[in-house]
């Protein structure tokens, strides 16, 4: 696997579209983590520690220097709890993707994501996490913390083989 990390990554270098099939659960990626960091922070905007973890995320895009205040809370700080509590919101009242799609955007994940060498990998990733979650929220009937409980069990499931899980190809 190694060789083939490799290899993919003289051809973008070269500008050449490759990609690497490799096996294994979306749920043992980084971006499984990361997403789980997220929606603790969406389900709890009040705990500053979730959210300012939440916020050095790839997908957020902060890092630890931007969130030092030294003091003074900046106005984009309070805005982005603010628009926290309003995910926290929707997500009690319209459900997993509905919050999930607002946060997509509000927060210009994706851009954010692709703009980086491998972010086509890590938004196929996410957006395979989101339709899981999406499932899983709908047929377990399932609320912010029980979904989390639930994120939380299959980033710990090592031997996972479930076909819905593996890796997608991301282009």
């Amino acid at each position: 696997h190694r060789q083939a990390r490799e290899v993919k990554r003289y051809l973008s270098e070269a500008g050449v579209p490759a990609v690497v099939y490799r096996a294994g659960s979306v749920f043992q990626g980084p971006e499984a983590l990361d997403l789980q960091r997220l929606l603790e922070a969406v389900a709890d905007p009040g705990d500053d520690v979730k959210l300012r973890t939440a916020m050095c995320t790839p997908m957020l895009g902060r890092s630890g220097t931007d969130l030092d205040f030294g003091g003074w809370t900046p106005e984009w700080w309070e805005a982005a709890v603010e628009r926290f509590y309003d995910y926290r919101t929707l997500w009690f009242e319209s459900g997993f993707i509905r919050m999930f799609r607002r946060l997509l955007i509000g927060e210009k994940i994706a851009p954010r994501l692709l703009a980086e060498p491998a972010g086509e990998r890590h938004l196929t990733n996410l957006l395979h996490l989101m339709e899981l979650l999406h499932q899983a929220s709908l047929d377990g009937g399932m609320g912010p913390d029980d979904l989390l409980h639930w994120l939380a069990l299959q980033r710990q499931a090592s031997n996972d083989t479930a076909e819905a899980h593996q890796l997608r190809l991301e282009s």
